[in-house]
């Protein structure tokens, strides 16, 4: 905390000498107007000015003369002065309290000077330039009324009926990342009341707004967008920044990430993410030297399993701001999650699911890195070579050939592991051959995947909906490959080099798109979506019908009969191609 501080110090003095320089400056231009002056005093002043900007960064006292160090004693913190560093120490654990901390500090240190002849008015400090960074990142919060209540800091799930509490708690584990491997668990903690009002008012933070929007039918709250905020403000002020490293806070912030990607604060989302990355590296979890006080297999995969969830996350909120993932691939020496001997169905469904999704999303990574790098000589072939491998090393039901014969009975784990993991599949594809458009082999692969896409969303929509589960909530992961699937048809659609039956069937895929989202909660859960507007604006240009159709039994990208849809994507090696059922549910990715 003393070299956060010390941090900060320095660039409040920068921040402080800055608008020291601002005040001086609006001082002189009120003197200009309202006293009389000389004919050289616009000269005069352009000196003065010159001279202030050249010291600015020196002068660290305001007139008063009170420093930073003064405040710091006058409040009991503790200033150690050695080597030339001084180091104040204080007793601040949350943001909340720095805030304020710093607040004072500032009104102490440099107090607004306002012209005698103007009325003053109180400043709010939370406008002024000190401050403004801090805002825009998200880590600190404009002050707004009083603060919460006493009540709701020791009690945060009083604002639910049990009974909802108790469906809330059910279900959330089954809405992102598999982070727990034994999710009754957390139910009997909770039936327990084993549970800390932190963690369930991370747990609430979520799964109020999230339940509300996707699975309507285990609650009904008034207001669940607020209760949602209040739970999450309660949570990310509890958790702090400088907590000891933790698993449970680790995956606290994991439920802070999705809520924050839930309603679109993706800024938020990073900053978060960067903290439980830090926390990661800070407890070794990259590593095997971060298990070794594991006192048993499954405490050593629950472990795990939290690492590779942050991991997963660090594989989405990125391509938000247009930038690779944090944790390199080369620094990642753990291997993948384990199916237990002892674990039930559904978490062995877990189980597998994770492992198909870390070895796509990793090949994705690796497609990526190489892509940075700028080398193009042979990258085409490596990894059109590691996407068939991986493809073929998938059991036979989980290949693209079964997409209409995925049971809705089987567990929503095991949905996931076929449909996420495609769709991860023919994103790669997508990844992989954009940077070479318009060449016909990309062509013909982009628009294979992106057609693929379409149909795996399909069916993934149709037999959730015909599963007890309903429409599968994590979509909301994968709303990133279904816009790219609408990249490539919009390209397909306007370029003239293109076939006709596949600029006609890429117009008539981008209405189905369109209807398709339409009737997801996704689309429900925005104002305003900017996807459909974007969509909309682009069909209207180029006279897009919403009932724009194309005959899906005309195979126009067809270059493998033997390979699953005809497609090249989906070619298999000649002893893997018979096309076998799934008996044995208990194959795993190789």
């Amino acid at each position: 905390m003393g070299q956060k501080l010390e941090s900060l110090q320095a660039e409040y003095f920068k921040l402080a000498a800055f608008a020291s320089w601002l005040e001086k400056e609006q001082v002189e231009l009120r003197s200009y107007i309202f006293q009389p002056h000389e004919e050289d005093a616009e000269s005069s002043r352009n000196k003065e000015k010159s001279e202030d900007e050249n010291q600015m960064l020196v002068q660290l006292n305001n007139s008063n003369g009170v420093s930073v160090l003064d405040w710091a004693m006058s409040t009991g913190c503790s200033v150690i002065e050695k080597d030339g560093i001084r180091s104040i120490f204080t007793n601040i654990r949350t943001v909340d309290a720095l805030r304020e901390a710093l607040r004072r500090a500032i009104r102490l240190t440099h107090p607004l000077r306002l012209n005698p002849t103007i009325k003053a008015v109180a400043p709010r400090v939370t406008n002024h330039l000190s401050f403004s960074v801090f805002e825009r990142l998200g880590r600190l919060e404009s002050p707004k009324g009083v603060p919460e209540h006493d009540y709701f800091s020791a009690n945060p799930d009083r604002l639910l009926e049990t009974d909802v509490k108790t469906r809330l708690i059910r279900q959330h584990h089954q809405c992102a990342f598999p982070i727990l491997i034994r999710p009754s668990r957390l139910e009997r903690s909770y039936s327990q009341d084993q549970l800390q009002p932190l963690v369930l008012s991370s747990i609430f933070s979520h799964a109020v707004p999230h339940a509300c929007i996707y699975h309507m039918n285990l609650a009904k709250i008034r207001n669940f967008r607020k209760v949602g905020e209040k739970f999450y403000n309660h949570s990310r002020m509890e958790l702090g920044v400088d907590e000891e490293p933790s698993l449970s806070n680790i995956h606290q912030r994991t439920i802070l990430i999705a809520y924050d990607l839930d309603i679109g604060r993706v800024q938020r989302a990073f900053l978060q993410l960067g903290l439980a990355i830090r926390m990661c590296f800070a407890m070794n979890l990259h590593r095997p030297e971060g298990y070794t006080n594991c006192k048993s297999a499954a405490d050593r995969e629950q472990a795990k399993r939290v690492f590779w969830a942050v991991w997963f996350f660090d594989t989405m909120v990125p391509h938000f701001f247009a930038q690779p993932p944090s944790i390199g691939l080369d620094v990642v020496k753990i291997d993948v999650p384990q199916v237990l001997s002892d674990f039930d169905q559904v978490e062995a469904d877990q189980a597998r699911f994770s492992i198909g999704l870390i070895c796509i999303r990793r090949l994705a990574a690796e497609i990526g890195e190489a892509q940075r790098k700028g080398d193009e000589s042979d990258i085409l072939e490596i990894f059109e070579d590691h996407l068939f491998e991986f493809y073929g090393n998938l059991p036979p039901y989980n290949r693209y050939s079964h997409a209409d014969r995925v049971s809705s009975s089987s567990t929503i784990w095991a949905r996931r592991s076929f449909f996420c993991v495609l769709l991860d599949y023919c994103q790669c594809w997508i990844t992989l051959y954009r940077p070479f458009l318009p060449s016909p082999t990309a062509i013909t692969r982009t628009s294979q995947a992106a057609v693929a896409m379409v149909r795996i969303f399909e069916a993934w929509f149709r037999v959730s909906a015909q599963s007890g589960d309903g429409f599968d909530c994590f979509f909301r992961p994968y709303l990133y490959h279904f816009m790219s699937a609408i990249q490539i048809f919009k390209i397909n659609a306007t370029q003239s080099d293109r076939a006709p039956p596949l600029v006609l069937q890429s117009r008539s895929y981008l209405a189905k798109m369109l209807h398709m989202y339409r009737k997801t909660p996704t689309y429900y859960s925005f104002d305003r979506s900017q996807l459909e507007q974007d969509l909309l604006a682009f069909m209207d240009t180029h006279n897009i019908s919403l009932d724009e159709t194309y005959p899906e039994n005309v195979n126009t990208l067809e270059d493998d009969p033997s390979a699953d849809g005809g497609w090249g994507i989906f070619s298999l090696p000649e002893d893997q191609r018979e096309d076998e059922e799934a008996p044995d549910q208990n194959l795993e990715y190789i």
